[in-house]
């Protein structure tokens, strides 16, 4: 069998367990949590993130991200080489320390980088996101690997490159 199969069947898996580990819980407001979701540990926004980079086509290559990787990139940062308002750099700071994820907390990976200096690059960065509910956020990164580098053709550019690419 194929390793496309084995892949969809642990992530079948997954997420049996994670509809199961919700069977028992309160969900019709007889507990103060009613309605809100709940807060997923680092761990396993890491174990998840995993699973996900062993599809992707430049992930798949990759060292694991580990949580000590994430809580080692959130307290070397140095606020004063990328300011963000105090609360923010706090509630990065806050799961580094408790090790759990804020509601709109989530890992992410980017493969591909198009336009700077006219390349095309195939790069692998890992960001942790924290989005508000009014859409607002801040993406800070884990990890900035660049792989591979090309002069960038016209197919690369989405859209109007011109509006669109950071030079």
């Amino acid at each position: 069998m194929n390793k496309t199969f084995f892949i969809r069947i642990a992530l079948l898996i997954i997420a049996a367990i994670g509809i199961s580990s919700c069977a028992g819980k309160a969900t019709r407001g007889d507990s103060p949590q009613a309605g809100r979701a709940e807060v997923q540990t680092l761990a396993a926004a890491v174990r998840t993130f995993n699973v996900e980079a062993r599809t992707d086509p430049v992930g798949k290559s990759q060292p694991p991200l580990t949580q000590e990787e994430v809580i080692a990139a959130i307290r070397a940062w140095d606020p004063s080489t990328r300011p963000v308002p105090e609360e923010t750099f706090d509630r990065y700071q806050e799961i580094a320390d408790t090790g759990k994820m804020p509601h709109g907390a989530t890992l992410h990976s980017t493969r591909r980088w198009v336009g700077y200096r006219g390349f095309t690059f195939t790069v692998w960065w890992v960001d942790l996101s924290i989005r508000s509910n009014d859409g607002t956020g801040f993406t800070f990164r884990i990890r900035d690997r660049k792989l591979s580098s090309r002069q960038a053709r016209p197919e690369d550019w989405p859209g109007d490159h011109r509006q669109n690419s950071p030079t």
